[in-house]
């Protein structure tokens, strides 16, 4: 995946600079799939089977949803402990659900069914040969989850509040790619997306764009104020606070500007469409 390239098509949605009172309703041609059902939804993913996952902070749980917005289940840990601040959440390949949970300071899993699966407490200073759950939280260094992505074959990563990047494999090794506790913390992500041979992160509303074991990155300068990121196939997809911006490896990219008063949250590619996902609800823009 390339760096964002100039822009080809664009596509503009009844923006105005007239500052209004913030909404959740978005104008024609998006489409409502859903309206007023979420509290405070922070992350939207999906898992390439025709479902939705939102997380709401403020509900506690995670909503999962057909694409037609009929709700499927939600999804709240409740067990010991429940989901606390769960601030992003991504499906991988249909089987599992990971949840960053600000509350918990801890990475929550989940099977598709909604049954969970444990903690993942990672730690952002010291490497461990895998992720010990039993491990008290006090006994590690301070970690509370912002972002997640998940490369194509199943390692995850994780971004902390505190400035530390974590790699975790599939068999949960865990490996420190950014340290806390040094001058190559990377404080202020809110969003993170894995490709093949990337890691894309959003700081403190500057892209940039990593090699997989974030050795070297480098600023995107064409985007500015990104809160969002999801990769769909070849397509990278960022998202700000007044437009969402789909690239693809073939040096072709497409615009869609945001009204200025929606208070957009995020979005995801599912086929030919573009999903967006307000505080909340969601809506469908077809490309």
């Amino acid at each position: 995946m390339r760096r964002l390239l100039p822009l080809v098509l664009l596509l503009a949605v009844a923006a105005c600079s007239v500052p209004r009172p913030q909404t959740d309703a978005l104008p024609l041609p998006f489409e409502p799939i859903v309206a007023g059902l979420f509290e405070d939804a922070r992350a939207l993913a999906t898992d390439g089977r025709g479902r939705l996952y939102v997380a709401d902070a403020q509900a506690r749980h995670i909503a999962v949803l057909a694409t037609t917005g009929a709700l499927i289940q939600t999804i709240s840990g409740s067990g010991d402990p429940p989901l606390s601040a769960p601030v992003d959440v991504i499906a991988f390949g249909g089987l599992t659900i990971s949840v960053a949970d600000a509350g918990l300071e801890a990475v929550a899993r989940f099977g598709v069914d909604g049954r969970a699966l444990g903690l993942l407490r990672p730690d952002g200073r010291n490497q461990a040969t895998g992720i010990d759950e039993t491990r008290p939280l006090e006994a590690r260094d301070r970690f509370v989850p912002t972002a997640l992505a998940a490369a194509p074959d199943g390692t995850l990563y994780v971004a902390s509040e505190e400035g530390a990047i974590v790699q975790i494999t599939p068999d949960f090794r865990q490996t420190v790619l950014r340290r806390s506790d040094t001058a190559d913390a990377v404080i202020g992500v809110t969003a993170l997306a894995a490709t093949d041979d990337a890691v894309f992160a959003i700081q403190s509303g500057r892209l940039i764009r990593f090699d997989r074991l974030m050795v070297r990155g480098q600023v995107d300068a064409d985007v500015s104020d990104a809160q969002a990121l999801a990769t769909s196939g070849d397509r990278l997809l960022v998202v700000t606070r007044t437009r969402a911006i789909v690239s693809t490896s073939d040096e072709t990219a497409v615009e869609v500007i945001f009204p200025a008063a929606v208070d957009v949250r995020g979005a995801v590619l599912v086929d030919r469409s573009l999903i967006v996902l307000t505080r909340t609800g969601l809506w469908r823009l077809a490309l």
